[in-house]
C-alpha cells in the first residue's frame, strides 16, 4: 500500500480556487452508490475540477484490499501440490473454477 509520502509523489497538488469552488457546491442527490457511478459523476465535473476529478476517479477505481488476489493463490496452491507440478494450465484453470463454483448447486432437474 502506498504511504501518504509515496501518493504525494503521484498526485498533484489541488488548487485553492478550484478546492474553494468545490466545497461550496451541494451534494448530489441521490449520492452515486456504485463506483461506475461516482466516476461518472466526477467525470462531468472534470471540466470545473480537473484536478479534484483525476483524484477521485484514481481513488475509487483502485481496489479496496488485494484480498482476492492472495485467495487466489492460496487456491492455486491446494490445487496444484508437489505431486501435481506437471498439470497443464487448462487443468488447472478447469480445477479452480470448478473448486470456486462448488457450492452451487448444479442440478438443473426440477
Amino acid at each position: 500500500m502506498l504511504s501518504y509520502g509515496d501518493m504525494s509523489k503521484h498526485i498533484p497538488q489541488i488548487p485553492r480556487a478550484e478546492w474553494g469552488r468545490y466545497v461550496v457546491i451541494p451534494a448530489p442527490t441521490p449520492l452515486p452508490d456504485t463506483n461506475s457511478a461516482r466516476v461518472a459523476w466526477w467525470n462531468e465535473k472534470r471540466a470545473q475540477f480537473p484536478t479534484l476529478a483525476s483524484i477521485a476517479v484514481f481513488f475509487i477505481r483502485r481496489p479496496r484490499s488485494a484480498a482476492h488476489v492472495e485467495r487466489f493463490f492460496s487456491l492455486i496452491g491446494h490445487i496444484q501440490t508437489s505431486e501435481r507440478l506437471h498439470m497443464s494450465d487448462d487443468t488447472l484453470r478447469h480445477l479452480a473454477v470448478r473448486y470456486v463454483n462448488k457450492d452451487e448447486d448444479l442440478d438443473n432437474s426440477d
